[in-house]
């Protein structure tokens, strides 16, 4: 009777034992894990909400803190990247966007997110090529991303590059089914003004004449093919006054 007693107590004591792990256990995964799920999530809307506000030093905390404890959390890094670009340390901030580029497992809206800093980033550091060379990566990853288009244009107009900007207003304007001759003459305009700036004359005024074929209502470019005769007028006079003044008297200056 004793055994059956001290079985009985044993068997009591281990479903006792057992019972208290099994609490202890629901409470680490039931309560402990989504917690710890919760405070990133709940960290990063902060760090959110603190980067709109202005508040980067807050904001900083914030997203190292969501890297201390998940260091795979590419958001994370993405604006902590972002935070120290806006606070002026644009050096730091491309050097943790370009350690992402490192790796293997970004999904391709993470990519594209991770270009579109890199693209501030160099701009930011009046890299404009580099810029341009992550638009480019952008489309590559999405042709039709609207962001990548539109910001190229600009990146190439503050290029004084008008070629390419008029090709990336075309491809824009062929995306997004439009026609705007108007916006193609404008931008046609820069062109021939900064080929006129570079002394191509003839190249200048075929250009202005070919901006009254897009928009026949651009009367300014009349102006500037006007200008183009002008300056190439001042040009021939100057060489000429040079030539005079030339004592070599070369048979091919006096020509």
């Amino acid at each position: 009777m004793k055994i059956l007693l001290m079985i009985y107590d044993a068997v009591f004591y281990i479903l006792i034992l057992l019972f208290i792990l099994i609490i202890i256990g629901a409470y680490f995964y039931l309560i402990k894990k989504p917690q710890e799920k919760v405070s990133i999530k709940d960290l990063y809307a902060e760090g959110l909400d603190m980067l709109v506000t202005g508040q980067r030093k807050s904001a900083y905390r914030k997203f190292k803190e969501i890297i201390n404890q998940d260091s795979n959390n590419v958001k994370a890094y993405l604006h902590l990247g972002q935070v120290m670009r806006e606070g002026g340390n644009v050096t730091q901030a491309l050097k943790i966007h370009t350690n992402l580029l490192h790796r293997r497992d970004l999904s391709s809206y993470e990519k594209i997110e991770l270009y579109k800093n890199l693209v501030f980033d160099y701009e930011k550091l009046n890299n404009s090529i580099q810029a341009v060379k992550y638009c480019d990566k952008i489309l590559q990853l999405d042709k039709k991303n609207e962001w990548a288009m539109k910001y190229l244009i600009k990146l190439y107009k503050n290029q004084d590059d008008w070629t390419n900007a008029i090709e990336s207003l075309k491809a824009y304007l062929k995306l997004k089914k439009q026609d705007n001759n108007h916006m193609l003459a404008l931008y046609n305009i820069q062109r021939g003004r900064s080929v006129l700036k570079n002394g191509d004359y003839t190249k200048s005024r075929q250009i202005f004449e070919n901006v009254l074929e897009l928009d026949s209502d651009m009367f300014i470019s009349y102006y500037f093919l006007g200008n183009t005769y002008k300056e190439e007028s001042n040009f021939i006079f100057n060489k000429s006054i040079e030539v005079k003044e030339d004592n070599s008297g070369s048979l091919e200056n006096n020509e």
